[in-house]
């Protein structure tokens, strides 16, 4: 007997497994706030995006709108509208969008910032939509992509871990004697998800570097004897790039572009 394939369910199915995922809004966004003015020092960094941004760019032409969902700190959104970009940068998190819009000023972009949660019915379409990271905490995944894809009128882009683990997991997991784990493959779930609204769909794989430093791997094992410590440390110094304040490392994440048909 076939069986069929719900990938909003086995999004659901995920979203439970997931111990560290925050679901409910009001913790995300407690979250956020305590975060917002450190974050690009951290995830945010867009030297740790230029890839993905460089990839964005090739296919969003200047001129178009641009709708991005979860804007965060505004890392896609600035570099959109100084790529010459109509942009709409949207986050339930009003500590992050004051972080951009701050940037935005400092700039001198032109970005309508909304404060919102997703999914929302807004007055108008965009040519793409961007949700890069920001879909984590969405319990009915096909009514969030639905919404995209009823508001974009060529590209829904959705950015997301590809589930490999990359050398900083290995290096933790190694110290440790065990076997790096898989993470969430949420790309894949995405791409199903959009593939069963009957839209086609495909998946870009990009590789940045991300820096971890010496007092953040510390953190990471603070549990840990010295000796695994140790560990990790020599894993690294082999298979990531040293630098001045700890390593540079690969991390693969995948892009989900969704061609939304033409409406007559």
């Amino acid at each position: 007997m076939t069986k069929i394939v719900d990938f909003g369910r086995l999004w659901k199915e995920d979203l439970a497994a997931d111990k560290n995922r925050r679901v409910a809004e009001p913790d995300d966004l407690r979250f956020w706030a305590k975060n917002s003015s450190s974050y690009n020092q951290r995830a945010g960094n867009p030297a740790e995006h230029v890839n993905t941004l460089a990839y964005l760019r090739t296919v969003i032409k200047p001129g178009t709108s641009v709708l991005d969902i979860g804007t965060g700190t505004g890392r896609i959104a600035l570099d959109l509208a100084e790529h010459g970009c109509k942009v709409t940068a949207l986050d339930a998190s009003i500590d992050m969008l004051e972080v951009a819009e701050a940037e935005a000023k400092q700039r001198g972009l032109k970005i309508e910032f909304v404060h919102s949660s997703w999914p929302i019915r807004l007055e108008k379409s965009f040519e793409y939509t961007v949700a890069s990271w920001s879909l984590y905490r969405q319990r009915d995944l096909l009514g969030a992509l639905r919404a995209m894809v009823e508001q974009t009128r060529s590209i829904a882009f959705a950015i997301d871990t590809t589930g490999a683990p990359n050398v900083l997991d290995e290096a933790i997991a190694i110290s440790q004697g065990k076997e790096p784990e898989p993470t969430q493959a949420r790309t894949l779930l995405l791409a199903g998800g959009f593939a069963q609204l009957g839209i086609p769909v495909g998946i870009e794989l990009i590789t940045e570097k991300r820096k971890v430093t010496a007092n953040q791997l510390a953190t990471l094992l603070k549990d840990s004897q010295k000796l695994l410590s140790d560990r990790a440390k020599e894993y690294l110094d082999r298979n990531a790039q040293i630098t001045q304040e700890g390593w540079l490392y690969p991390r693969t994440r995948g892009v989900v572009y969704a061609k939304i048909p033409r409406r007559n």
